[in-house]
């Protein structure tokens, strides 16, 4: 069984490969922490929700920072609306659990690289 750096390191690895999620491609459109959002969004054991507005209205709105094709959260049943319908995470089965956990980890390491990488070019 591999540990979880192991599959984190291997779902960061598939993402640059097989989706084109680089260096390049996060610097030009995760400017305002997206990637913290998504990473954030599979990893809670439970759902989340992000304030959204000021002070006298506001809304509290699921954190993912992208479209519903782009969510894993979403399983592939469609409801009556045609929307894959977000699940409960404590309906998660142990290995979606785990793959949630992992995309989170890759998203997390993406977006240490994008920082990184941004102070390197100030």
């Amino acid at each position: 069984m591999k540990s979880g750096a192991e599959l984190i390191s291997e779902e960061r690895i598939r993402q640059v490969l097989e989706g084109k999620y680089d260096f390049s491609h996060d610097r030009q459109v995760n400017k305002t922490g997206q990637l913290s959002w998504a990473a954030i969004a599979y990893a809670a054991p439970d759902r989340v929700y992000r304030k959204m507005g000021c002070e006298s209205y506001f809304s509290m709105e699921d954190p993912f920072p992208w479209d519903i094709q782009y969510d894993a959260r979403h399983r592939c049943e469609k409801s009556k609306g045609g929307q894959g319908h977000l699940v409960n995470p404590s309906d998660y089965t142990n290995e979606e659990r785990v793959g949630l956990l992992v995309k989170a980890g890759a998203l997390i390491a993406a977006e240490i690289d994008r920082l990184n990488r941004w102070e390197k070019e100030k």
